[in-house]
């Protein structure tokens, strides 16, 4: 069908018969069917509005199977490598609900009550740290009142870090003065908090405790191991880059997978935990994971008033955030990494469940929402569906290339500007250092610099402020970088409250 009809035109007798007709009473294969045509047109026509070509594949749960699947646009834009059951997506902080699971199957339930101080004996934590209060339910729950930034920098982006470097990066652990010990304050911190207490690794530990047990036979937390594989994974690319079809620089290694954020897998191993969250830990009618366990799982242990997009948040249990969505509890998370934009969620009283898995992020942050919006309307029978969403799209469309336009005109003015520099150019290059986290290098192709810190590197704008710079290390997010400027010489540099010493030349 062509893909420039509008939405609500559905075109064949399938989808013109009422859809009343999906619900507990029509033929379960029917209703499948009828399901499969209507999300296939939703969703190529969505795409088709915004010309996306990066990729996305999507798995609708219902009870104890997939009703839905599709697969759409390239894993691979520059070599035409399209999307298929087989592709692996970066699941961002998804892996969290996945690394609580691990928790709870290796360590047991009354792990939760112990302490940080308890699972680090011997690290010289601050003062202010109440490190024997701090129980790891808070670090699953993010409630345990902590802040820092050297650990989940040098986890997620710089890749510069080992297990005793991590260790030290404990003693620099500082109160949250905006969240205290109890109040809810979304981090990576506590996951990556956790990591080193499984072994041999938290890696190996969810191979065993999740992807073994549920036949998540696709799914890997370490990118060596899809490689040895021969897997193909989605390559990362952004809607409101100047070259959308150009994949993005910065793409995940094993050195930045992290508990908080280090899985990939396919949309139908994704639909496996759906159905197991949704049974009690079955999967195709054999127990997987104990429903002990699950159920743990899925119990609030914190309260918040939040929203996200669509998703109202009330709570967060052990990996996942419940509120209500369409009038019923749901549970769900999301994950956010440049280029990766993936959605989790499950409704247990209608027992329904959705995946979408991206590989573009910033468009996919409203296009998600759009999408679950279509998909559990489906599921839920709703009237009228296809207009109120053909609304929503035209509402999005209108507002995204608006902001992308005024984007990438206020990228082209940072990179216009000139630096204000308080002494010449070449007294800025170098070498930058900080214990912990590692070496900055500092040079220039002759007119702009050009940053470089473990595996993130970035050219350096104006700011508009003296000794100042804009950079964008992580390819869809600036930061500022000032340069410590003191007796007519550049000592050091400070980004992201790190600051790097520099080292002397000779």
């Amino acid at each position: 069908m062509p893909l420039s009809l509008p939405l609500y035109a559905l075109t064949t007798a399938l989808m013109l018969a009422p859809v009343d007709d999906i619900g507990p009473n029509a033929e379960p294969q029917a209703e499948q069917a009828r399901i499969q045509v209507r999300m296939d047109h939703f969703l190529a026509t969505l795409r088709d509005s915004f010309g996306v070509q990066s990729g996305m594949a999507i798995a609708l749960v219902e009870g104890d199977r997939v009703i839905y699947k599709g697969n759409f646009g390239y894993a691979d834009v520059e070599h035409q490598v399209q999307v298929d059951d087989q592709t692996l997506f970066y699941i961002a902080s998804i892996t969290k609900p996945l690394f609580a699971l691990t928790w709870l199957q290796d360590k047991g339930a009354a792990s939760l009550d112990e302490s940080l101080a308890g699972l680090y004996p011997g690290v010289p934590f601050a003062a202010d740290i109440q490190a024997s209060q701090v129980k790891v339910r808070q670090l699953l729950s993010h409630s345990a009142g902590l802040d820092e930034v050297l650990l989940q920098d040098a986890m997620a982006v710089s890749g510069l870090h080992d297990r005793q470097r991590r260790r030290l990066m404990l003693a620099k652990l500082e109160p949250n003065m905006q969240a205290p010990l109890g109040q809810f304050q979304y981090t990576n911190l506590g996951y990556d908090l956790l990591g080193d207490n499984l072994a041999p690794s938290w890696q190996q530990a969810m191979k065993k405790a999740v992807f073994k047990t549920l036949g998540m036979d696709h799914s890997t937390a370490s990118l060596s191991e899809a490689r040895r594989q021969g897997w193909h994974i989605a390559r990362p690319y952004s809607f409101f880059s100047p070259h959308p079809s150009k994949a993005l620089y910065l793409e995940k290694a094993d050195s930045t997978q992290h508990p908080a954020g280090g899985v990939f897998a396919t949309a139908g191993d994704m639909a496996r935990l759906l159905e197991a969250e949704l049974n009690g830990g079955k999967v195709e009618g054999h127990q997987g994971l104990p429903a002990k366990v699950v159920a743990l799982s899925q119990q609030q242990q914190v309260a918040l008033d939040d929203k996200h997009g669509d998703f109202q948040r009330s709570g967060y249990a052990l990996g996942w955030f419940l509120g209500q969505y369409k009038g019923q509890l749901t549970y769900h998370h999301f994950g956010s990494f440049d280029g990766y934009r993936p959605h989790l969620s499950f409704m247990p009283a209608p027992k329904l469940g959705m995946v979408i898995l991206d590989n573009e992020s910033e468009l996919n942050d409203k296009l998600t929402d759009l999408v679950a919006d279509y998909g559990y309307g489906l599921m839920l029978d709703e009237p009228g569906l296809d207009q109120r969403l053909a609304g929503r799209v035209a509402a999005l469309k209108k507002m995204a290339f608006a902001a992308r336009d005024k984007l990438l005109a206020k990228e082209a003015a940072y990179q216009a500007q000139p630096y204000q520099f308080s002494l010449p150019l070449g007294a800025y290059l170098g070498r930058y250092r900080h214990p912990l986290a590692g070496p900055m290098e500092v040079t220039s192709d002759g007119r702009f610099l050009l940053l470089r810190w473990g595996r993130v590197k970035s050219l350096g704008t104006a700011s508009g402020q003296p000794d100042r710079l804009r950079v964008k290390f992580r390819p869809t997010k600036g930061q500022w970088l000032r340069f410590d400027v003191k007796g007519g010489q550049v000592e050091g540099l400070d980004y992201d409250g790190i600051h790097f010493t520099k080292e002397k030349a000779g």
